[in-house]
């Protein structure tokens, strides 16, 4: 790496400093962030020649090789999102300096600041405008969720904007990285990152996508009202209201306060999914006015917050000054929270909680003449969460909790923690968990669709799911017996649920039109290529039927017929050709009624010279000759011998 000499208001815990460079091809050109677990570089990609933004992260996190596993695992994952509203990850790796591993992030660079920024700049946003910042951030983080990574950290820090305004997610997977090592930032509190926890975070709980909706649903909230929720003087007050009390919403349109208020919901299983919300902010906007553009802040130098606070926490950690000492236990003060600069300190949450746990422990031991009694756990699986809250009693801490399962009814309980019949003291812990039902299945709709109607149903009865009703239509694109489109309830479904099916039927049949003397044939038989029949021409003699007229059409008019069918016109060519007579050596009356007979008209009458004829002479010939085949109508010349005035 080489580097050359620099100087910072805020020197940087990484190792790293503007002239780096990191790989021997991403030079460091100035900082535009820093926090506890990493520093943030507008820099130079030199193979690229284009700008972007590079992470490094604390050099104290080189030491641990768990970390640089999880590191790796995470970056690659983060590297392969590819959403527009997802910030772009295009490469990661580990710089080493002599005995100084530094590992980074590069990402894309957007110079429109972030919402951080643009909060603490003191704008408010509109409703217009929360909505689109929402509906953004619901599209990225349903890609993120469908891809199964939970962020974990969403707040305004990790809320970018390009140039145009367009807001993209940072940071996916580093908080899963940092938190599974066991990282405390140094030097903060962590005021800053309860300001946006979900409640299962304040309570230590694996985290799901819902936890990101709650954020989120924070985020929106503060961008309207210019504060956020609860944001106490302290940590353990924040979070402490966060778990006891609903969100206030303010005052917006009933519409958007639903979503907001359903984000928000302390529940985490009740909550929508982040495509539920955006497909809710949507239908929010309906008669709203068209958003003003975003008062984006930009990109300065260091005005990025970096907040990379774990959500699963080592309570080991106890290096925290200002502890006080409370009946023999120490508990830990947090300092106050500065709402220009949130700052984030996720640990200590739980260790304040443990802390307070074990005042009350401590109390009880010293203050009670009673002896702690164990008592084996009763057996409540299988009956409903009343019951089973009743049977515990009150002798220990119940905690409740919710997981699917596929035999176990929705509102009864799983299991519990410990199991029973083993010796449980009083005042300790017993979870127990509530069934939400059987397993939830997404409804594989892409699968579904143009695929015959047994290989839909043999998919849906793979994966759990049952064909609910099939409705037949016909349709002029998808093949019969093949289906057209799904409908489901929700997304997800339940194992057992079923999923109803629209199948083709095929195009509708065609009906064959009816024809009159008058009717045009070119414009007929354009008929039947716009309803997607074949067409067979066929052209007859017909002593009935006039010329150029349609005489007959197989299958006949009114008949219904499948698309692609063929169907026959038969059109008149006139009458039958007739052959001419024999008239030579005949008088001329018996010739005239012959040709009569046949329906020829006489023509001139002319010596084989072409010289006038005379009647009284005998034919001896005709034009056209004796045995040529006409049509009824034709004039036919006669021609008579020159037999003399005596003859």
């Amino acid at each position: 790496m080489a580097s050359t000499p620099t100087t910072s208001a805020s020197p940087s815990p990484t190792g790293a400093a503007p002239g780096d460079e990191l790989g021997g091809r991403y030079r460091l050109l100035r900082k535009i962030g820093q926090g506890g677990s990493a520093t943030v570089f507008e820099a130079t990609d030199l193979s690229l020649e284009r700008n972007v933004a590079v992470k490094v992260l604390h050099s104290q996190l080189s030491s641990d090789p768990a970390f640089l596993d999880r590191f790796r695992n995470e970056a690659r994952a983060a590297a392969a999102l590819s959403h527009p509203n997802v910030m772009a990850v295009y490469d990661w790796g580990e710089d080493e300096s002599g005995e100084i591993v530094m590992p980074y992030l590069v990402m894309e660079l957007l110079d429109g600041g972030s919402m951080r920024s643009l909060l603490d700049d003191g704008n408010v946003l509109s409703p217009s405008q929360v909505i689109q910042v929402g509906l953004d951030a619901c599209r990225g983080l349903n890609y993120a969720h469908s891809e199964g990574l939970v962020h974990r950290d969403i707040t305004p820090a990790n809320l970018l904007f390009d140039s145009e305004g367009r807001l993209n997610i940072a940071d996916f997977g580093l908080a899963k990285a940092l938190a599974d090592s066991g990282w405390t930032e140094p030097g903060k509190d962590l005021v800053g990152t309860a300001r946006y926890a979900s409640p299962e975070q304040a309570q230590g709980m694996r985290l799901a996508a819902s936890s990101d909706v709650y954020s989120l649903g924070l985020i929106l909230v503060e961008a309207l009202s210019g504060s956020v929720p609860f944001s106490a003087d302290t940590m353990l007050g924040t979070l402490t209201a966060r778990v006891e009390s609903d969100v206030p919403i303010p005052d917006v349109s009933e519409k958007l306060a639903e979503v907001l208020r359903a984000m928000t919901q302390r529940d985490p299983d009740v909550r929508p999914t982040s495509n539920q919300a955006g497909v809710g902010l949507v239908k929010s906007a309906d008669g709203m006015p068209r958003p003003e553009p975003l008062p984006l802040v930009g990109l300065e130098a260091e005005d990025i917050e970096i907040v990379d606070a774990p959500d699963e926490l080592d309570v080991t950690v106890m290096d925290q000054p200002e502890v006080t000492e409370l009946a023999g236990t120490p508990i830990v003060e947090p300092s106050p929270h500065d709402d220009d600069e949130p700052v984030r300190r996720w640990p200590w949450l739980l260790v304040s909680l443990v802390a307070l746990g074990a005042i009350g422990y401590f109390a009880y031991g010293e203050f009670s003449n009673a002896a702690l009694l164990s008592q084996p756990v009763p057996d409540v699986v299988g009956m409903t969460a009343e019951d089973a809250i009743a049977e515990l009693g009150d002798d220990w801490i119940l905690g409740e909790k919710f997981l699917r399962d596929a035999e176990i009814p929705a509102g009864n309980i799983v299991k519990t923690a410990p199991e029973a019949g083993q010796l449980l003291e009083e005042d300790q812990t017993l979870d127990y968990w509530i069934s939400l039902g059987r397993p939830l299945v997404r409804v594989p709709d892409n699968d579904l669709i143009g695929r015959s109607r047994q290989q839909a149903e043999q998919t849906l009865e793979a994966i759990g799911l049952t064909v609910g009703t099939v409705e037949q239509v016909n349709n002029e694109d998808v093949g019969a017996g093949n289906v057209i489109s799904v409908s489901a309830a929700a997304l997800e479904l339940q194992t057992g649920e079923p999923v109803d099916l629209v199948v083709s039927l095929g195009p509708s049949q065609r009906e064959i039109p009816a024809f009159a003397l008058d009717t045009n044939v070119e414009e007929y038989l354009a008929n039947f290529d716009i309803a997607g029949l074949a067409v067979n021409r066929v052209e007859e003699f017909d002593n009935e039927v006039p010329l150029g007229v349609i005489v007959s059409v197989t299958p006949p008019p009114g008949t219904a017929v499948d698309k692609g069918e063929s169907v026959t016109v038969v059109i008149s060519q006139g009458p039958v050709p007739i052959a001419i007579p024999a008239t030579s050596g005949q008088p001329l009356g018996d010739v005239l009624d012959a040709l009569t007979a046949d329906g020829f008209l006489a023509g001139e009458l002319l010596t084989t010279d072409g010289a006038p004829g005379n009647a009284r002479c005998p034919v001896v010939g005709t034009d056209p000759p004796q045995g040529t085949e006409l049509q009824p109508g034709n004039v036919i010349t006669i021609f008579l011998s020159d037999c003399g005035d005596g003859e």
